[in-house]
Formats: structure tokens, sequence, C-alpha cells
């Protein structure tokens, strides 16, 4: 646990350092920003070949920052400069690492930091100037971030560089009568049997991070855990423990304010052999960005060329399978988590007075593909999902749609009859597999009709009032040259108040059968709606039966 300590101490400081910058007029690192995530993808752009001068004219003191870290924190560099030209402090060769794991930690090809506050950053760290809030630096340019040392680190966990036992003679006397702890490993009994993964690699790495004025935050004070704390569970469901690390994780990101996140050609790589068997995944974006950023709030998001790819080799007991998903582009916009995180860290729940209390956002999703075994079984043109609307914790309004789906139905049938012959191969013969369907009449019967690759759409609206509790839902899919089906129900439920009312402080005190009347009561149906448009789409199902 302290090595797990150090560790996410290690990485807070490597975040610090990759997200200083100034406070700026106009900037989302105060307050939030009128922004869309098209036009975020167009400013991170515009600052990978943008050239950014500082107004420093001195080099930063790192050393005094340096000496300012935890005890469990280390901090190294190799060279460090000041570049008159751009009025940037320079370090090279720069590694973040827990003090007793040299070998594992962050590590920067070369940092450029832009009018960093040294000062600030050390009165940080030395627990002064927290009700403050200011400029850190107004850019930081960081080339060649990676970690390193995961894969050995995680080996090291299982206990696979333990080389320490000293070999024991197999000849010397054992009493029989002793505990098995008590034998000599050498003559311990041996198991055939060992499923260990071996961490081959474990590597996540940026060729560019640009991060554009950033502010430390004043850090709200949270109070000191009860004498009675032991027998008061946590309200969130966290042991004593995890709830002082997660206040500790929320500290740390809520004093962080930064106007424009940008990074570059993301790559993560991942492979581990277990019994044999090689399994591997990777995860790549050609680059994404944020703007707003304020400790748990982020006003517009996206991220370009994401791709994920898995890959297993065959063993014993699996065949050799490869997936692999991508998505052209991700929009994400108004996702505030920043008022109830501060709720969070005092180990409270929030008033139900508190009714704009988080957003989980606004999300596009462009040109998505499925690829399974070398198929692209599923490809969908445009989707979203919107989920900013809330009356404390319970939802106003969602919505989610999706355009041009596609389901190579024909070649989902080739897998299923790919995974059917395997199965038949491993049927024990005294008791034989029933007979496989017929794929080949299958996917031709599917060609015939037009059915072997369906274009489909969907579309799903909630809305409910939470004063007068009316609500709306919306459902409607379909599909080219098939059919579409709407739907549409108008109704009411209890408003927030009249539920709210009959739930206490002490939820497990509820009157249940009370809230059941209201909403015997309250819930009412005025519409019901179902409208279905045929454009050839029943004639080609009646044709496949």
């Amino acid at each position: 646990m302290r090595a797990f300590k150090a560790g996410f101490a290690a990485l807070a400081l490597g975040a610090a350092l990759a997200v200083t910058g100034c406070s700026q007029p106009g900037s989302g690192a105060r307050a939030a920003l009128d922004v869309d995530a098209k036009s975020v993808e167009g400013f991170v752009t515009k600052l990978a070949g943008e050239t950014f001068k500082g107004k420093a004219t001195t080099q930063a003191d790192l050393a005094a920052v340096q000496a300012a870290l935890p005890a469990d924190v280390s901090l190294t560099w190799g060279n460090i400069t000041f570049d008159g030209a751009a009025n940037a402090t320079v370090l090279s060769n720069v590694k973040i690492t827990p003090k007793d794991m040299p070998d594992v930690g962050v590590a920067i090809q070369e940092l450029r930091l832009f009018d960093f506050d040294a000062e600030f950053a050390k009165a940080r760290l030395t627990g002064q100037r927290l009700t403050e809030t200011a400029s850190l630096a107004s850019r930081v340019d960081a080339k060649g971030v990676s970690m390193f040392g995961m894969a050995a680190m995680m080996n090291s966990m299982a206990g696979l560089t333990d080389t320490s036992s000293t070999p024991v003679d197999p000849t010397a006397p054992v009493d029989p009568t002793a505990p098995s702890d008590d034998w000599p490993g050498d003559v311990e009994p041996a198991f055939d049997f060992d499923g260990t993964p071996v961490f081959q690699k474990y590597d996540f790495t940026f060729s560019r991070v640009i991060l554009n004025d950033v502010v430390l935050r004043a850090i709200e004070a949270t109070p000191a855990p009860a004498a009675t704390a032991a027998a008061t569970p946590d309200p969130y469901g966290m042991t004593p423990e995890a709830e002082a690390m997660f206040r500790g994780y929320i500290n740390i990101m809520r004093a962080f304010g930064v106007d424009t996140f940008a990074a570059y050609d993301m790559k993560a790589d991942f492979a581990m052999e277990q019994m044999g068997q090689t399994i591997g995944a990777a995860f790549t974006a050609k680059s994404m960005g944020t703007r707003g950023w304020r400790g748990g709030d982020f006003d517009a998001s996206y991220a370009r060329d994401m791709a994920y790819s898995f890959n297993m080799t065959e063993s014993e007991f699996t065949p050799a399978m490869s997936a692999s998903y991508s998505v052209g582009y991700v929009g994400m916009e108004d996702l505030h988590f920043d008022k109830l995180y501060g709720y969070m860290a005092q180990g409270v729940v929030p008033p139900r007075t508190e009714t704009k209390l988080w957003s989980l956002g606004k999300y596009t999703f462009e040109n998505q593909k499925l690829n399974i075994g070398g198929k692209d079984i599923m490809t969908v043109g445009e989707s979203d999902f919107d989920a900013r609307d809330f009356h404390w914790f319970v939802p106003t309004k969602i919505t989610t749609s999706a355009k041009n789906v596609t389901f190579d139905i024909a070649s989902i049938i080739e897998l299923g009859e790919a995974a059917t012959a395997m199965s038949a191969g491993q049927v024990d013969p005294d008791y034989p597999a029933p007979p496989a369907p017929d794929f080949a009449a299958i996917r031709a019967a599917l060609v015939k009709n037009g059915l072997d690759k369906p274009n489909l759409n969907f579309n799903f609206g909630y809305t409910w009032n939470e004063t007068s509790g009316d609500t709306k839902v919306d459902l409607g899919f379909g599909g080219d040259k098939l059919m579409q089906i709407t739907n549409k129900y108008e109704g009411s439920f209890p408003s927030f108040k009249a539920v709210s009312d009959l739930i206490p402080d002490d939820p497990t005190q509820t009157n249940e059968a009370a809230i059941a009347k209201v909403f015997d009561d309250s819930s009412k149906l005025k519409l019901v709606d179902i409208n279905i448009v045929d454009n050839g789409g029943l004639e080609k199902m009646f044709n496949l039966t």
C-alpha cells in the first residue's frame, strides 16, 4: 500500500508539471466556456503549430520545488536551461518516480515551462497558500511523455522475480509429522499447473502534450474524521481507507484549473503470457483535447481516430481471437461533477435542495466500427447520448439516437458457424452434438431478401417535470427499406417533492408503503401512440419464414 500511495503521489506530481498554465482573459481554467467539442479540435490543432513566448526573464527555481516534494516522491532531470528566445525553462530527461521504486514512473524527454511560479508550487507542496487561486504558469509543452517500468512492476508484484530462496538438499531428511509449512522449499509437492501471468509489455505514451493557461485553485477544507467515524458508515459505501484515499484524489484533482489540454499520438500497448497463451491489447488516438477543465468540470472535449484492438493466441482451451473497435470522432460536452465532488470530499450526501448537482454530459460518436475475426460486423455512422439535465440525482431528460447502423449478419453467422464447428470437435463421442443449422441456407435467404446487411436507426427520449410530474417518452426504431416504428407515451409520475418529503435523512427509515401509495395516486396514463410504417420489411420477413 505504501508503494501504491507513493506511486499515486508521483503521478499526481506528473500531472501537476504537465498541467501548469496561467490565467488568461476568458480562460476556462476559472469560469465556464461556451464552446462545443468541434471547436476544441480546431483549437488543439492550432496549438500544435503555434510559436509561444512567455514573459519570464529568468529560469524557474525547480530545485526548490524538488526539495519540497513529499519524501516518497523523486523528481530528476538531465539538463535544465533557460531559452531566452521563448522565455521558457527547458528540462531534458525528466523522471518522476516513487522514491523507493526508481524504475517505475513517468518520463518526459523534453519539458518546457513558461512563466512557471516555483514559489507558488513550493508553497502548495508544503501546505501553504491553500485557500488561494492563482496562476502557476502560462504553458507547458511536453514532448516524449511515457510511463516506464510498469511490466516489471506487475511481474514483481506477482512474485515472478523472487529468487532469494536458498536451494535445499533434496536428500536431506524430512520429519513426516512436521507441518507442511515447515518442509524445505525444494521438497514441497510440485504442481505442473502454473497460471501466473507474465507481463511482457505495459506501455503508455504521448508524442506531445500541451497545456495552456492553468491555475491552482483554492483547496476546500474537509473535516477531520469524527470520533465515531468507524461506527458511522460512509454514505457512499466506501471503507475508511478507501474513503481517505478517494478524498485525497478528489482534493488533488479539484486543485487544478486548465483552459486547454491537448495531447497528440496517444498509444497504449499491453501484452501478457499465461499458460502458453499470449494476450495483447492496444489503444491509440491521433489527438484529443479539452477546454474548460476546472476540477471535476469539463466544458468540452474530443478525441480523433481512436482505436482499440485485442488479440489472443490459441490455447489448449480457447481458440485464437482478434477483435477491434474504432471511432473516427468522439465529442463530449458539459461533463460537470465538481459540485458533487465537493460534497463527496466532505463525506456527506448533497442536500436535496441542490437541484443542479451534476451533468453526465452530451456525447457524439462518428464512424464507429466493430471488427471480429477480420470482419466488420457492425458500423455506426453517427450516434449521440445526452444526459445533462438532472434534479438532484434524478434525471429529468435523457435522449439518445443512432443513425446508419449496419450489422453484417452474414458475417456474424459465419463466426457462429466457425464456433459451432470448433465445439463439435470437442464433443464427447459418446454424446454426439445435435445437428448444426444449415448456415449456408440461412445466409442465402438473408442475401436474397436484402437482410444480410440491414441499415438501421434508433432514437429514445425521456422527459420528466420535477415539479408537476408530467412525463413523456419517445421510442423509435426502423431500417432503410424495412419499416419505421414510433412509440409515444404521455402521462405523469409523482413530483420530486412528493417523494422526497417521504424519505428521511436516514433512508433506512423510509416508509415504503407511503411512497408506493404516492406512485399509485400520481401515476396517470394520458396517451399511448404506436405508429408503424412499412417500407417493404414485412414482406421480407414473411419470406424468411
